[in-house]
C-alpha cells in the first residue's frame, strides 16, 4: 500500500515484526510492489505502523531478483525527526 504525500507516493506497511540485526533496529514487512533492486524504499521515508522512518538497508532472504509484492523483506530503519 502507498500513501500519498506532497513529494509522491510514500510506501506504507503494516503488523511489522520488529528485531536486532547487528546492532541495527530492523522491520520485517511484505513487499509492497515487484522490485529487482529496492531502490524505491533505500535512503527513503516510509510508514511502519503508522510511524515514519528513513530505510538504510534492505536484507533481502533467500533468492536473487525479482522480489515479489507480498514477500518478506527486512529493513534497516531509523526513526525520521
Amino acid at each position: 500500500m502507498r500513501l500519498a504525500t506532497e513529494d509522491g507516493m510514500m510506501p506504507r506497511f503494516e503488523n511489522a515484526q520488529w528485531y536486532e540485526a547487528a546492532g541495527q533496529r530492523m522491520a520485517g514487512v511484505k513487499l509492497d510492489l515487484e522490485t529487482d533492486d529496492f531502490a524505491h524504499l533505500i535512503g527513503h521515508t516510509v510508514e511502519i505502523d503508522g510511524e515514519r522512518y528513513r530505510v538504510k538497508a534492505v536484507e533481502r532472504f533467500l533468492h536473487m531478483p525479482p522480489w515479489r509484492a507480498g514477500e518478506g523483506v527486512g529493513l534497516a530503519v531509523e526513526a525520521t525527526t
